[in-house]
């Protein structure tokens, strides 16, 4: 019996290896050794169900049958008859989610073991019997269920402190990788397979070039500073509370020197990841490091210093990547096969406090760092931040405590201790040259811009080209060397620009939403010390547009505590220095603490569970899709991820003041997409009776010369313009939807329409 078709691999023999390499991945992860034993039994059972007749024919015939393409699959034949036999939840549960369900669940799939195995035929129930007992000498299995459910991959979390899907998804790592490993082997290679020399496989890379010198044009102290830093971590898990300015890239790299594994550099937002890839490269060039780096966004290496591309990413030294490439492997089974890597590797988590406000990729965070930090005990991660909240004790225990330096109330000493001029006001403010205003609504920001003195704007709504322009633009303005403050160029901006952007400002103007987005602004200002007289102004405005971006991104309430706080710490004060800012921030947390605490843990709560009314917006609604023998239904490509838990709808708009519409990137994806927030829109404004009027046939024969062809066959066939029919289509990047009420505007971005 055969385990695949183009190996060729013996079915029994694969079983064997994949819980050999599984039980050496779980023990190179220091997991303990009921894990560890979890891990091997689910490797050694995942693919017993491959004995059924009907596979075996496909395997060696090419031919399908219903056995392979209707239900049951083989992994849940796997599950069910290894059900029979014992009753261990972490097994059982990386058995079944070694692949995923079926991808059209909406139309019922296998609920419980029994269910299953009544499809079985009496002769492959007698295979199954077979090959379990030459696969399970030496286990003791414990006894089965009576009744036994298909599992969840993730489950609840009543009191929010549990370990069960942090042990879940250690283990489920292991399975997945060793199977996706195993299965590129050759059948002579398994035999005599050395899984530690697999592993180094798997985990190739890492800086080791040994020590470092100062380089002659950099501070002395500082790098003395970052050097005790490295020297003081004694925790796998640490977070640095670098002040801005103060290099938390050499940190990283100094680090990564240490360490001399693989480094994974996870950032919250592509603009970071970009950023802090630029940043690196500088650094290895000024201290003369040999080591391969990468840029990984979008499911692509984007850029790399290496010179030669064998076809593989996603390998190099250091991968600078976003928070979704760590993530998704939980939840995506085409890129499941990574998930060893992202905990088997060290990991540097950069500007992670903004992760917070996305609450699936919260709790999939969460859940990452307690297998990390809790159930692996040799995972290293360095966790990078001048405002890290007080997340750690989300994953934190009292027998393992993140490590905080230089201690958990204060920061490092900042590179400057200039003063910035400070006040509050309740209104916009005018602005001078070298002026950098941010609020927290695209609104707010493109109306400042089209009322004061700005030479640029900055936000998300831009298509993908004229955004790269903008921010090319401003990076060359107001980086190190840039001549933005001294032509006295201004900027209006949304929070994209607040974090790991190594630019400087004259001034900064801020509409107040959260300690953490006020420090890390205050971090754009005077960032080298080469400034004097900065100042700073606090907005608290709480107009319709900025109270609904800070309830997206944040707490109403714990803004106006904030704010109250802030206001209080300042009274009677004309300046400040960056080093009681810093001090503003950690007292503000010793005083309120268990308010944001709370607030964590709600975010998690819903992150996990999703709420009452939809629970779709929890992990726990979450699980990979089986990959497909053929294409999906085009319907099924607007999908819900980590960032969208209900899935996204693409759209577009016309060029303002034309009767153009914007076409597709280079990617073939329409030039925006908007969650079910859009939907709700429609239903509740006339956009709906423009969408239904007869004049939208126009604007179907505008979207086909904008080459959006799909429509074309639409319009010959007769489209039925119901409201859902239009968002079911726009699910898909060849048919977005046609949104008239907006414009897009190369200067502004996408504005509503006059």
């Amino acid at each position: 019996m055969l385990a695949n078709k183009d190996k060729k691999q013996d079915l029994v023999e694969h079983c064997r290896a994949v819980g050999l390499l599984a039980e050496s991945m779980a023990s190179y992860l220091g997991l303990s050794d009921k894990l560890k034993d979890y891990a091997k039994w689910a490797g050694t059972f995942h693919d017993i169900g491959k004995v059924l007749s009907g596979f075996q024919n496909f395997i060696t015939s090419s031919e399908l049958d219903e056995s392979v393409t209707d239900f049951p699959f083989h992994h849940e034949v796997s599950w069910a008859f290894v059900a029979l036999k014992m009753s261990q939840p972490h097994t059982l549960n990386a058995i079944y989610w070694h692949h995923g369900r079926p991808l059209q669940d909406d139309f019922g799939y296998y609920t419980d073991r029994d269910e299953i195995l009544q499809k079985v035929s009496i002769k492959d129930m007698q295979r199954l019997e077979k090959v379990w007992l030459k696969l399970s000498q030496n286990f003791k299995c414990g006894e089965p269920l009576e009744e036994c459910p298909v599992p969840d991959m993730f489950v609840r979390d009543g009191s929010g402190r549990k370990l069960t899907n942090a042990e879940y998804l250690s283990v489920r790592s292991c399975v997945v990788s060793a199977d996706r490993h195993i299965s590129h082997c050759f059948e002579s290679d398994l035999s005599g397979m050395n899984p530690e020399k697999e592993i180094n496989i798997i985990l190739n890379g890492g800086i080791k070039q040994g020590s470092v010198e100062c380089p002659q044009d950099y501070d002395l102290e500082r790098f003395n500073l970052q050097k005790d830093c490295i020297k003081n971590i004694d925790s796998p898990t640490t977070i640095i509370r670098a002040p801005a300015g103060f290099g938390k890239t050499l940190i990283g790299i100094l680090w990564g020197l240490s360490r001399g594994r693989q480094i994974i550099w996870v950032c919250p937002r592509n603009i970071v990841a970009e950023s802090v890839y630029e940043n690196i490269l500088e650094e290895l060039k000024k201290f003369n490091l040999n080591c391969s780096i990468e840029l990984y966004l979008t499911g692509n290496r984007i850029s790399s210093n290496i010179s030669e591309n064998d076809g593989t990413e996603f390998n190099t030294d250091i991968i600078v990547t976003n928070i979704d490439n760590i993530l998704s492997p939980m939840v995506n089974n085409k890129i499941g096969g990574r998930l060893f890597q992202v905990f088997g590797s060290d990991v540097i988590l950069d500007e992670f406090h903004e992760l917070v406000s996305d609450a699936p990729m919260f709790a999939a965070l969460i859940t990452y760092m307690r297998a990390r930090h809790r159930v692996a005990n040799s995972c290293h991660t360095l966790l990078l931040s001048a405002t890290p909240t007080n997340m750690h004790i989300m994953w934190d225990c009292d027998n393992r405590i993140t490590q905080q330096l230089p201690n958990e109330t204060s920061h490092y000493k900042p590179v400057h201790l200039i003063p910035y001029e400070i006040r509050i006001s309740k209104s916009a403010e005018l602005c001078r040259g070298g002026t950098l205003t941010i609020h927290n609504s695209i609104r707010n920001a493109q109306e400042t811009y089209e009322n004061g003195n700005y030479d640029l704007l900055l936000h998300s709504k831009y298509t993908r080209e004229d955004r790269r322009i903008n921010e090319e633009k401003f990076k060359k303005l107001f980086k190190k060397g840039g001549t933005g403050v001294q032509d006295g160029k201004n900027v209006s901006a949304a929070p994209v620009v607040q974090a790991a952007m190594d630019i400087s400002f004259l001034d900064l103007i801020e509409s107040v939403c959260s300690p953490e987005a006020t420090l890390q602004r205050i971090g754009r200002i005077n960032r080298w010390g080469e400034l004097t007289g900065s100042r700073i102004v606090f907005l608290d405005i709480a107009d319709k547009s900025e109270s609904a971006a800070i309830k997206t991104v944040y707490d109403s309430d714990l803004r106006k505590t904030w704010m109250e706080y802030l206001t209080a710490s300042i009274q009677g004060r004309a300046f400040i220095t960056l080093s009681e800012l810093y001090d503003i921030y950690n007292s503000f947390y010793a005083k309120h603490g268990e308010k944001t605490q709370n607030f964590l843990r709600g975010m998690y709560k819903k992150g996990l569970e999703g709420t009452i009314r939809c629970p779709q917006l929890g992990l726990i609604s979450y699980y990979p899709k089986r990959l497909p023998e053929v294409e999906p239904d085009p319907i099924l490509k607007g999908h819900r991820n980590l960032r969208q838990p209900l899935g996204s709808y693409f759209f577009t708009v016309q060029k303002r003041g034309t009767s153009e519409w914007v076409p597709a990137d280079e990617e073939g994806n329409p030039p925006f997409s908007e969650g079910p927030e859009l939907y709700r829109e429609y239903l509740k404004e006339e956009r709906a009776s423009a969408l239904l009027s007869s004049k939208m046939d126009r604007c179907l024969k505008g979207l086909v010369k904008a080459g959006y062809s799909t429509y074309k066959k639409l319009l010959k066939k007769g489209f039925k313009k119901d409201i859902d029919k239009w968002f079911k289509r726009a699910r898909d990047p060849e048919t977005p939807l046609p949104d008239i009420s907006r414009e897009y505007d190369s200067v502004l971005g996408l504005v509503k329409r006059n």
